[in-house]
């Protein structure tokens, strides 16, 4: 366990009506269990907004997206679940699985463009 904790961290902090959650290093299968967890537990405070601060994320598999998918579903009207300045692995992969769409992304800039191909790809 040792290795997964120095692969990845989670913590979550209130920031004014939000709560911070913040990912560092990689988000797959090995580390999605800590993740959920910790989103599950901000989730449960009641009417604040989740940011996901994921600047430092240096991987992330596609089960790693699936965790950022199924947490939009612990967040209802109207509160919001935000993705904050996603590292350019995330990036990548919202735009490799077309997937941005989904989620709020501030800043807006740092959202990948809308209908972006990837280089090499048909």
């Amino acid at each position: 366990m040792e290795g997964i904790e120095a692969a990845f961290r989670a913590t979550a902090d209130p920031v004014g009506a939000r709560v911070r959650v913040r990912f560092e290093g990689e988000l797959d299968e090995a580390t999605t269990e800590v993740a959920w967890s910790v989103v599950e537990t901000a989730a449960e405070r009641d009417g604040s907004d989740i940011e996901l601060d994921l600047s430092q994320v240096t991987f992330m598999s596609s089960v790693g997206l699936a965790v950022l998918i199924r947490c939009q579903s612990l967040v209802e009207e109207p509160r919001r679940l935000v993705l904050v300045e996603p590292s350019p692995i995330v990036r990548r992969v919202l735009t490799v699985t077309d997937t941005a769409q989904l989620f709020e992304i501030e800043p807006p800039d740092a959202a990948p463009p809308a209908g972006d191909t990837v280089a090499g790809a048909a």
